[in-house]
């Protein structure tokens, strides 16, 4: 029971680091193409964002 609990939380752990890499990568692209330099402001804020939730994952999946 407790090894199928913490494979579950691998899963889903893994699947959060999926997502997270998604959401950066489809922001990266967004900063490239834009050429306001609020925005570009405001994007890189959000990949900021993204990079800390991601290295958060990979502290819980170093653990």
């Amino acid at each position: 029971m407790a090894q199928r609990k913490l494979q579950q939380e691998i899963d889903k752990t893994f699947k959060r680091v999926a997502e997270g890499v998604q959401a950066f990568e489809g922001i990266y692209d967004k900063l490239q193409q834009s050429t306001n330099p609020s925005q570009k402001e405001k994007l890189e804020d959000n990949l900021k964002k993204e990079i800390k939730k991601l290295q958060r994952s990979r502290d819980q999946i170093k653990a």
